[in-house]
């Protein structure tokens, strides 16, 4: 289920990563990776196709370099070899505030303490 934040923030602006706080697990890996589609149809379907989706992946990077401060030709490099970061590294990339812990958890604690 979506946070009704986030789902605010995507009906608005389409893109999470432009939400208050960007936070992960220790243990999570993102993964900046070029987007794989498929297309059919005739000859002319597909060229059209294929240029609505580079068009949204094209603003899709835009959106990342607004975000992380980084040009859109580094972070298209970067998916199309398939980056994977941990949190500490997509912190310094830009694409995290922080990482989850006790003091970003308020009064819970660590994951299912009552405090």
């Amino acid at each position: 289920m979506i946070h009704p934040a986030v789902d605010d923030q995507l009906e608005r602006n389409g893109f999470c990563a432009s939400c208050g706080q960007r936070l992960g697990y220790p243990s999570a890996v993102l993964g900046l990776t070029e987007p794989t589609l498929s297309a059919g149809g005739t000859a002319t379907q597909v060229r059209s196709q294929e240029e609505q989706i580079e068009t949204m992946v094209d603003t899709l990077y835009i959106r990342l370099a607004e975000v992380t401060g980084r040009e859109v030709d580094e972070i298209r490099a970067d998916a199309r070899q398939g980056r994977f970061l941990t949190v500490p590294e997509a912190v310094a990339y830009g694409l995290l505030d922080g990482q989850v812990g006790p003091d970003a958890q308020g009064d819970r604690g660590r994951r299912g303490e009552q405090a």
